[in-house]
């Protein structure tokens, strides 16, 4: 599990990458990442959670979101 906490914009997108390439290089393909201490998001990182995701699945794995607040989730669907 990767806690993410704080924020995921352009200047803080880095350690999520970074964390999750380890997890892949040490073949850990089913990743659970925990958003419950997650509090702001710029396009910058709805862009990381999507390479995330296309990362995880190019080699096979699966990648789950939890706790998400509303505030958060409710970004993905404005359309």
């Amino acid at each position: 599990m990767v806690d993410v906490s704080g924020r995921l914009t352009s200047f803080e997108v880095h350690p999520l990458h970074d964390s999750i390439s380890r997890l892949l290089k040490q073949g850990r393909k089913n990743i659970v990442l925990n958003l419950s201490r997650f509090q702001k998001l710029d396009s910058s990182g709805i862009g990381e959670l999507a390479k995330t995701y296309v990362s995880v699945v190019k080699v096979s794995g699966q990648l789950e979101v939890v706790g998400l607040s509303p505030k958060v989730e409710e970004i993905p669907k404005i359309n």
